[in-house]
Protein backbone atom coordinates (compact mmCIF):
# COMPACT_ATOMS: atom_id res chain seq x y z
CA UNK A 1 0.00 0.00 0.00
CA UNK A 2 3.10 2.16 -0.58
CA UNK A 3 0.46 4.90 -2.69
CA UNK A 4 -1.54 5.62 0.35
CA UNK A 5 0.71 5.52 3.52
CA UNK A 6 2.34 8.53 3.44
CA UNK A 7 -0.97 10.34 3.33
CA UNK A 8 -2.07 8.46 5.97
CA UNK A 9 0.97 9.26 8.01
CA UNK A 10 0.71 13.41 7.02
CA UNK A 11 -3.41 12.79 8.17
CA UNK A 12 -2.61 11.84 11.43
CA UNK A 13 0.16 14.39 11.99
CA UNK A 14 -2.72 17.31 11.62
CA UNK A 15 -4.21 15.62 14.18
CA UNK A 16 -1.81 15.63 16.76
CA UNK A 17 -0.85 19.48 15.43
CA UNK A 18 -4.59 20.16 16.00
CA UNK A 19 -5.25 21.50 13.07
CA UNK A 20 -8.75 20.80 11.62
CA UNK A 21 -8.56 22.86 8.56
CA UNK A 22 -5.47 20.49 7.13
CA UNK A 23 -7.02 17.20 8.30
CA UNK A 24 -10.46 17.96 6.52
CA UNK A 25 -8.39 18.69 3.37
CA UNK A 26 -6.30 15.63 3.40
CA UNK A 27 -9.10 13.50 4.39
CA UNK A 28 -10.99 14.56 1.13
CA UNK A 29 -7.33 14.33 -0.65
CA UNK A 30 -7.07 10.70 0.69
CA UNK A 31 -10.97 9.60 -0.65
CA UNK A 32 -10.25 11.54 -4.40
CA UNK A 33 -7.06 9.96 -4.74
CA UNK A 34 -8.72 6.48 -3.92
CA UNK A 35 -11.89 7.31 -5.89
CA UNK A 36 -10.54 8.62 -8.98
CA UNK A 37 -6.65 8.86 -9.24
CA UNK A 38 -6.04 4.51 -8.73
CA UNK A 39 -8.92 3.82 -10.56
CA UNK A 40 -7.86 5.52 -13.78
CA UNK A 41 -4.51 3.76 -13.72
CA UNK A 42 -6.13 0.21 -13.75
CA UNK A 43 -7.73 -2.16 -15.97
CA UNK A 44 -11.17 -3.20 -14.80
CA UNK A 45 -11.13 -6.61 -16.67
CA UNK A 46 -7.60 -7.55 -15.11
CA UNK A 47 -8.03 -9.73 -12.09
CA UNK A 48 -4.31 -8.79 -11.03
CA UNK A 49 -5.64 -4.86 -10.86
CA UNK A 50 -8.61 -5.36 -9.23
CA UNK A 51 -6.66 -7.41 -6.59
CA UNK A 52 -4.29 -4.49 -6.28
CA UNK A 53 -7.49 -2.23 -5.79
CA UNK A 54 -8.63 -4.26 -3.49
CA UNK A 55 -5.79 -4.80 -1.14
CA UNK A 56 -5.06 -0.58 -1.49
CA UNK A 57 -8.82 0.15 -0.49
CA UNK A 58 -8.34 -2.59 2.13
CA UNK A 59 -4.54 -1.54 3.72
CA UNK A 60 -6.10 2.07 3.80
CA UNK A 61 -8.86 1.33 5.95
CA UNK A 62 -6.75 -0.95 8.17
CA UNK A 63 -4.36 1.42 9.02
CA UNK A 64 -6.89 4.12 10.55
CA UNK A 65 -8.40 4.12 13.83
CA UNK A 66 -11.76 3.22 14.15
CA UNK A 67 -11.47 4.83 18.22
CA UNK A 68 -11.15 7.96 16.70
CA UNK A 69 -14.08 9.08 15.28
CA UNK A 70 -12.95 11.15 11.76
CA UNK A 71 -11.16 8.13 11.11
CA UNK A 72 -13.98 5.65 11.42
CA UNK A 73 -16.30 7.84 9.44
CA UNK A 74 -13.24 7.68 6.71
CA UNK A 75 -13.56 4.18 7.00
CA UNK A 76 -16.68 3.92 6.56
CA UNK A 77 -16.55 6.33 3.42
CA UNK A 78 -13.28 3.82 2.27
CA UNK A 79 -15.64 0.71 2.50
CA UNK A 80 -18.34 2.72 0.50
CA UNK A 81 -16.06 3.08 -2.03
CA UNK A 82 -15.07 -0.65 -2.25
CA UNK A 83 -18.59 -1.40 -2.67
CA UNK A 84 -19.06 1.39 -5.49
CA UNK A 85 -15.48 0.36 -7.37
CA UNK A 86 -15.66 -3.62 -7.17
CA UNK A 87 -18.40 -6.02 -7.94
CA UNK A 88 -19.28 -7.48 -4.67
CA UNK A 89 -18.65 -11.46 -6.18
CA UNK A 90 -15.10 -10.31 -6.52
CA UNK A 91 -14.78 -8.78 -3.36
CA UNK A 92 -16.22 -11.72 -1.93
CA UNK A 93 -13.86 -14.12 -3.66
CA UNK A 94 -10.43 -11.54 -2.62
CA UNK A 95 -11.99 -11.62 1.07
CA UNK A 96 -11.46 -15.71 0.99
CA UNK A 97 -8.11 -15.78 0.01
CA UNK A 98 -7.29 -13.43 2.46
CA UNK A 99 -7.87 -13.98 6.22
CA UNK A 100 -6.81 -10.55 6.92
CA UNK A 101 -9.72 -9.31 5.14
CA UNK A 102 -12.36 -9.87 7.61
CA UNK A 103 -12.82 -6.39 8.81
CA UNK A 104 -13.00 -4.56 5.85
CA UNK A 105 -15.35 -7.15 3.90
CA UNK A 106 -17.75 -6.92 6.78
CA UNK A 107 -17.48 -3.09 6.44
CA UNK A 108 -18.21 -3.28 2.84
CA UNK A 109 -20.76 -5.25 2.91
CA UNK A 110 -22.74 -2.89 5.41
CA UNK A 111 -21.56 -0.43 3.28
CA UNK A 112 -23.40 -2.57 0.44
CA UNK A 113 -26.46 -2.94 2.06
CA UNK A 114 -27.09 0.81 2.99
CA UNK A 115 -26.53 1.95 -0.70
CA UNK A 116 -29.32 -0.96 -1.69
CA UNK A 117 -31.74 0.20 0.97
CA UNK A 118 -31.02 3.82 -0.52
CA UNK A 119 -31.48 2.82 -4.04
CA UNK A 120 -34.55 0.91 -3.03
CA UNK A 121 -35.62 4.22 -1.10
CA UNK A 122 -35.06 5.97 -4.29
CA UNK A 123 -36.64 4.19 -6.61
CA UNK A 124 -40.07 3.73 -4.44
CA UNK A 125 -40.08 7.44 -4.38
CA UNK A 126 -39.43 7.71 -8.35
CA UNK A 127 -42.69 4.94 -8.24
CA UNK A 128 -44.86 6.70 -6.15
CA UNK A 129 -43.94 10.24 -8.37
CA UNK A 130 -44.83 8.66 -11.27
CA UNK A 131 -48.08 7.22 -10.29
CA UNK A 132 -49.01 10.90 -9.02
CA UNK A 133 -48.25 11.86 -12.33
CA UNK A 134 -50.48 8.77 -13.84
CA UNK A 135 -53.50 9.66 -11.86
CA UNK A 136 -53.05 13.45 -12.52
CA UNK A 137 -53.05 13.07 -15.84
CA UNK A 138 -56.22 10.63 -15.86
CA UNK A 139 -57.94 13.29 -14.13
CA UNK A 140 -57.16 15.90 -16.36
CA UNK A 141 -58.26 13.76 -19.36
CA UNK A 142 -61.58 12.63 -17.74
CA UNK A 143 -62.91 16.06 -16.90
CA UNK A 144 -62.36 17.51 -20.44
CA UNK A 145 -59.38 19.55 -19.42
CA UNK A 146 -57.42 17.83 -22.26
CA UNK A 147 -58.36 17.05 -25.40
CA UNK A 148 -56.29 13.61 -27.35
CA UNK A 149 -55.56 16.83 -29.78
CA UNK A 150 -54.85 19.02 -26.31
CA UNK A 151 -56.77 22.16 -28.37
CA UNK A 152 -58.30 22.58 -24.56
CA UNK A 153 -54.84 22.54 -23.26
CA UNK A 154 -53.61 25.15 -25.70
CA UNK A 155 -56.90 27.11 -24.99
CA UNK A 156 -56.48 27.00 -21.75
CA UNK A 157 -52.36 27.46 -22.11
CA UNK A 158 -53.15 30.76 -23.90
CA UNK A 159 -55.59 32.29 -21.66
CA UNK A 160 -53.68 32.25 -18.30
CA UNK A 161 -50.42 33.09 -20.06
CA UNK A 162 -48.42 36.68 -20.28
CA UNK A 163 -50.00 36.86 -24.53
CA UNK A 164 -53.68 37.10 -23.39
CA UNK A 165 -52.22 39.79 -21.17
CA UNK A 166 -51.15 41.50 -24.09
CA UNK A 167 -54.64 41.17 -26.01
CA UNK A 168 -56.28 42.36 -23.42
CA UNK A 169 -53.75 45.51 -23.13
CA UNK A 170 -53.66 46.12 -26.92
CA UNK A 171 -57.84 46.25 -27.04
CA UNK A 172 -57.75 48.40 -24.21
CA UNK A 173 -55.75 50.67 -25.81
CA UNK A 174 -57.82 50.45 -28.69
CA UNK A 175 -60.82 51.54 -26.48
CA UNK A 176 -59.12 54.28 -25.04
CA UNK A 177 -57.96 55.38 -28.48
CA UNK A 178 -61.61 55.64 -29.71
CA UNK A 179 -62.61 57.28 -26.65
CA UNK A 180 -60.48 59.98 -27.20
CA UNK A 181 -62.14 60.42 -30.94
CA UNK A 182 -65.22 60.73 -29.40
CA UNK A 183 -63.88 63.64 -27.16
CA UNK A 184 -62.59 65.19 -30.49
CA UNK A 185 -65.76 65.35 -31.96
CA UNK A 186 -68.85 68.33 -31.83
CA UNK A 187 -72.33 67.98 -32.42
CA UNK A 188 -74.23 71.08 -33.50
CA UNK A 189 -77.82 72.12 -33.00
CA UNK A 190 -79.19 70.37 -35.39
CA UNK A 191 -77.45 67.09 -34.24
CA UNK A 192 -75.24 67.13 -37.19
CA UNK A 193 -71.96 65.31 -36.18
CA UNK A 194 -68.93 68.02 -36.86
CA UNK A 195 -65.26 67.35 -37.06
CA UNK A 196 -62.86 69.94 -35.64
Amino acid sequence: MGDTNPMIEIYRLSDRFMNDSMRSRLSESLLYYLQRVIVIKIDMSSPEDIKWLFNTYKNTYGTLDSSIPDEANLQSQIARLGCQQIDIDKTYALARTNPESEVFMEAVLMATTQRMATLQEETGSLSTKIERLKALNRMITDHGYVREDYGSLMTYSYYHSDHYGDYISSDSDRDDEDNEDDRDTDYGEEGVHQDH
